[in-house]
């Protein structure tokens, strides 16, 4: 249903996980935007102490805003999971 991205870069001199989101116009007007941020960032906050250490960027689309929060947070943990591993993958 919903759609999100995740880009990762291996940490370098930062010791922490640092986290960047990307939601374009495409997705709709500021509100739907600021929302999808929104819950975004309450995801990863509740996620926080699990985040692997690096930079993170985040895309998402529109059907995010009709997720339960619950499965917005397994599907963007997943997509972190998925990212990090193919990183660290030689």
């Amino acid at each position: 249903m919903g759609e999100l991205r995740v880009a990762y870069v291996p940490p370098g001199s930062s010791k922490g996980a640092r986290v960047a989101y990307a939601v374009t116009r495409q997705t709709g007007g500021a509100v739907t935007r600021n929302r999808i941020r929104r819950r975004l960032r309450a995801a990863i906050t509740q996620m926080g102490v699990a985040l692997p250490p690096g930079d993170y960027l985040i895309g998402a689309g529109a059907g995010i805003t009709q997720l339960p929060f619950e499965e917005l947070k397994a599907q963007l943990w997943k997509a972190i999971e998925a990212t990090t591993t193919a990183a660290e993958r030689p």
